[in-house]
């Protein structure tokens, strides 16, 4: 647990709307005047934040008045987290098998080694996430999912349903994936078969 100190000023100050402004009003109720608000922030916080005002939630991390989610190792089984915000949260190890992320804004995440056995993914922004090592991502439910350039790490990495594995040179190669047009089949591409 952190404790973290907001003001109304810094909420205006980093370029806070009327609505992002209403909504922390909502949540959290009025600072005192001239003093803070002190929130006692933990990582179920975070994502009760994230589900019932992800668009707050967003603006507050990306504003820098929230720290970005940490939530290695959780145990989210079947959790009901569709629309969540955890954009760039840090997801390692998380077991997510059964979850519902419908509409999930999760890009650029960390999803290394997560367990994702039958996830619902649909319509989910996963663009960059890493999915290195994770367990389950090819029966992953990722109909209207977008995975671009979603790194999933090694040979023999998997790809769901719809999308394939793409080896990338400069540097180091690079796994990522793309969505499966006209007759690919979504095996994996040798290397050079990026365009």
């Amino acid at each position: 647990m952190i404790v973290v100190e907001l003001t109304w000023g810094e909420l205006v100050e980093a370029g806070a709307c009327r609505a992002e402004l209403d909504a922390f009003l909502d949540v959290f109720g009025e600072p005192s005047p001239g003093g803070a608000l002190r929130l006692r922030w933990t990582p179920l916080h975070a994502v009760w934040l994230a589900k019932v005002h992800p668009t707050l939630s967003a603006w507050l991390v990306i504003a820098g008045l929230l720290p970005v989610p940490h939530l290695e190792y959780a145990d989210l089984r079947g959790a009901d987290l569709r629309g969540v915000s955890l954009g760039g949260a840090r997801l390692a190890h998380v077991d997510l098998s059964g979850a519902d992320l419908r509409g999930a804004y999760l890009a650029g995440a960390d999803l290394r080694w997560a367990s994702l056995r039958g996830v619902n993914l649909s319509g989910a922004d996963l663009r960059g996430v890493n999915l290195t090592g994770a367990r389950g991502v090819e029966l992953a439910r990722t109909d209207g999912a977008d995975l671009t350039g979603a790194v999933v790490g090694f040979d023999g990495a998997s790809a769901p349903l719809g999308w394939r594995v793409v080896v990338l040179e400069g540097g180091r190669p690079c796994r990522v994936l793309r969505r499966v047009s006209g007759r690919e089949t979504g095996a994996a591409e040798p290397n050079g078969g990026a365009s």
